[in-house]
């Protein structure tokens, strides 16, 4: 494999259709990296598009990520705010493609089984059909 790319979504992306281009190359995606309240809190979508190119997602640790991911398994996740953890993670990913190759594919196939638009409208009526 060659060295990762690297590649984080926003804004700028969702008005520059040729961000398209950028970011598809890209083999790992991040996700939240600071440490801020929300990171505690929210699975941001950049997450479920990051596993849903195939891509290795990177992120803050947080309980929130890890109720539904696994470190090292189907995500990589990094103490928030931690310039060298960053660094540490990143070279651990670069220096080792096997763990890239089986942390995206794990990703991706958590993504097709449990995240897709089908999959988490089935668990909502599913949910609704509980109240009602």
């Amino acid at each position: 494999m060659p060295p990762p790319g690297f590649w984080q979504t926003g804004p700028a992306c969702r008005r520059n259709p040729e961000a398209e281009g950028v970011f598809l190359p890209a083999d790992i995606f991040f996700g939240f990296l600071e440490k801020h309240p929300s990171v505690d809190r929210i699975i941001p979508n950049k997450i479920y598009q990051g596993m849903a190119l195939n891509k290795v997602v990177f992120t803050a640790d947080a309980p929130v990520v890890r109720s539904l991911f696994a470190h090292k398994e189907n995500m990589y996740f990094c103490n928030p705010a931690d310039p060298n953890a960053l660094a540490q993670s990143l070279t651990e990913l670069k220096d080792n493609p096997q763990l890239r190759k089986r942390i995206a594919e794990n990703g991706y196939a958590l993504f097709k089984k449990e995240f897709t638009p089908s999959q988490v409208c089935k668990k909502l009526i599913k949910y609704i059909d509980e109240i009602l």
